[in-house]
């Protein structure tokens, strides 16, 4: 049999439980049983609360980075682990590795009937102690939930820990730089942009994420972790960006007064939360049609003025240049009667007409304007009456638990009425100039011409009925420019006249 000695210390003042001394009895009992020695694993200063396989001397061989052995024999047992759980875990590790372990003074072997029957024994008491210390925890875990504190692990994006300056523990605070990053998301993703287009640019850009920022607190070396759609779809949509605390699946977790716990400041209002909600669900519907790019300058802009329907007009390959035609003709024996018309000449025909109507015209974007709602804290306070009283129904009568979930309840009506009684004021959008006109926009983004187009409302009924030579021009262009009307019209000219005095 091939043995391991195993010998610890953590002061040595006793010459009793001396290393030489460890050594010795062990080696004498080696020489007795007829077994061979292979190694020592030595622990000289090291507590016996360490993890066996922690430890610099014996954790390399349990770990397997030293040669074989079949026993580990030791002074006492507590040379190798005093804690029950380190001890479990050992014997554990011994049968799946058909290895033994022998403690020479107290004639503890695990091949023997008494020494199994003891293994048992610590078996039962570590299993009492780990279900003792899981129910600690979750007390402790449970505790700091209900009271918002920080409960350790991962760290939300835009928040970091900080020491609870009115108490005990930890706590969480915004952090100024995840903030920035938080509201310059939101702010592309309400301006237009895909949230493919923003984890693209987030990874070239090289912005790490939460879970690398955290790793450089803890005075980590960050792992490069790429920025992922279905990750930031997750933070976009979770309410930790109010500052609520959630589990996994989005289930608020609430007190004991049934409101939902607020672990920290909110990042976004809760009105830009619910647009935000809003712009992201509109794009999941399909209710908001976008632009391609890379598209014929008069997809969807030009439409055939002969079909009732007015379907678009697509290109076609011609044999000097494209045509835009009705997309009925790609429908055998559907097509309509209206002709091709040349591309090159039809775009540049829009563009002359486009920029002479507007081109000196402000351009404006599209801003969201918060209204005032109180909708979802009356419904999140109306949930919360409603837990209290399910909790009411299910406590004795005429205690004190009673009279506390009864003023309870109290409060959350008294809540509901006041929030009832402010004004609510619907969203709304608006238009704010850009400080550019539609030609310098025209002349200095070439790409984003369509969109422009289309922003502008802008349709072209094409109709060429009766055959001409080929490149002429076509028998009626009827020009309209859909959104913007004798209202928008009028608005820009006051926008002039304001900009002009």
């Amino acid at each position: 049999m091939r043995v391991l000695g195993v010998i610890r210390l953590s002061r040595e003042t006793e010459s009793t439980t001396s290393p030489e001394r460890q050594r010795e009895l062990i080696v004498r009992w080696a020489e007795a049983n007829g077994y061979e020695i292979v190694g020592w694993a030595e622990d000289l200063g090291v507590s016996a609360s360490v993890d066996p396989w922690e430890r610099p001397g014996l954790g390399p061989w349990l770990r397997g980075e030293r040669g074989p052995f079949d026993v580990i024999a030791c002074w006492r047992t507590d040379r190798v682990a005093r804690r029950v759980l380190h001890f479990a875990r050992m014997l554990d590790w011994l049968r799946e590795n058909s290895r033994t372990l022998v403690s020479v003074t107290e004639g503890f072997d695990l091949a023997t009937p008494m020494g199994r029957m003891m293994a048992q024994l610590i078996a039962m008491l570590a299993e009492g102690e780990l279900e003792a210390i899981k129910e600690r925890t979750k007390g402790s875990y449970d505790h700091l939930t209900k009271v918002g504190r920080h409960r350790g692990g991962f760290t939300p994006l835009g928040y970091r820990p900080v020491p609870n300056e009115d108490g005990a523990g930890w706590v969480l605070e915004i952090d100024p730089d995840g903030e920035a990053l938080i509201k310059e998301i939101v702010g592309r993703v309400m301006a237009g942009a895909s949230i493919n287009s923003i984890v693209a640019d987030l990874n070239e850009r090289g912005v790490p994420t939460s879970l690398d920022v955290q790793r450089v607190r803890a005075g980590k070396k960050p792992k490069g972790a790429l920025w992922r759609v279905g990750n930031l779809s997750r933070v976009l949509r979770s309410r930790t960006l109010l500052g609520y605390l959630e589990t996994a699946d989005g289930t608020p977790i609430t007190d004991d007064a049934g409101m939902r716990v607020r672990r920290a400041k909110p990042i976004l209002t809760e009105e830009e939360w619910a647009a935000l909600q809003r712009e992201i669900d509109d794009r999941a519907d399909n209710r908001r049609p976008r632009p391609r790019t890379n598209a014929a300058l008069l997809l969807h802009v030009a439409l055939c003025g002969v079909c009732e329907s007015h379907p678009p007009m697509y290109t076609a390959p011609g044999r000097s240049s494209g045509y835009y035609r009705c997309s009925s003709k790609s429908v055998g024996g559907v097509g309509c009667e209206n002709g091709s018309t040349r591309a090159d000449w039809l775009e540049q025909h829009v563009a002359d007409e486009f920029l002479s109507r507007v081109g000196d015209w402000p351009v404006t974007r599209r801003v969201f304007v918060l209204g005032e709602s109180h909708a979802a804290e009356i419904a999140e306070t109306e949930e919360a009456l409603g837990r209290l009283i399910d909790r009411l129904e299910r406590i004795p009568t005429g205690g004190a638990a009673e009279s506390a979930v009864l003023a309870r309840m109290a409060e959350h009506e008294q809540r509901i009425a006041a929030l009832r009684a402010l004004p609510e004021v619907a969203d709304s959008w608006m238009h704010e100039p850009t400080g550019e006109t539609f030609r310098e926009v025209w002349e200095r983004d070439p790409e984003g011409r369509r969109g422009l187009l289309l922003a502008a409302g802008v349709r072209v009924f094409v109709r060429r009925v009766e055959a001409k030579r080929r490149g002429a021009e076509p028998e009626e262009v009827r020009f309209e420019i859909g959104e913007f009307g004798d209202e928008y019209d009028q608005r820009m000219r006051e926008i002039v006249a304001e900009e002009a005095s």
